[in-house]
């Protein structure tokens, strides 16, 4: 048995009969992983970045958040975009339903087991979908360039915390 007192059945009986449960439970796994960060440290960066993992990350989803503001070489259209959100809160959703129903205890508030790893695949599509025609920013001609500079230090510094520890 995986999760303690499990039970499959118990829980989607919970599900169907219980919205006020639903309702609590949708609100406590969204703030517990998507607005958490460090729920989404848990993308294991401590296994190349060391101990300073918390640092860098917020360093790297900084400047991965700048660059799919700001990107504008193409911006999808609005449907594309929402067909995108739709397909992350998807397999958000999938996910999360198959971990409550088959790793956490019947009910229970929160869904237990849910890692970074399961929606990391599709983050690019959020990612996509957040750029703007409307936010612009001076591009020089070695933009690209920029952000492969940036990407290589990055990762230089991994690899010294990870020589060094």
């Amino acid at each position: 048995v995986r999760g303690g007192n499990t039970n499959s059945s118990e829980q989607i009986k919970l599900l169907l009969t219980n919205p006020i449960h639903d309702v609590k439970l949708a609100i406590n796994h969204i703030t517990r992983t998507l607005f958490n960060y460090d729920w989404w440290t848990m993308l294991y960066v401590y296994a190349f970045f060391s101990d300073n993992s918390t640092y860098v990350m917020f360093a790297i989803m900084l400047f991965l958040l700048y660059v799919s503001i700001t990107e504008d070489d193409y911006n999808f259209k609005l449907k594309d975009k929402i067909i995108m959100i739709i397909t992350f809160l998807a397999v958000f959703g999938m996910t999360s339903i198959a971990l409550y129903l088959s790793f956490t205890e019947v009910g229970s508030d929160f869904v237990n087991g849910y890692q970074t790893r399961y929606v990391f695949p599709v983050l690019p599509m959020l990612l996509f979908a957040i750029s703007s025609k409307k936010i612009k920013v001076e591009r020089g001609k070695n933009r690209n360039m920029n952000v492969c500079i940036i990407s290589t230090i990055f990762t230089i510094i991994g690899i010294a915390q990870m020589m060094l520890s």
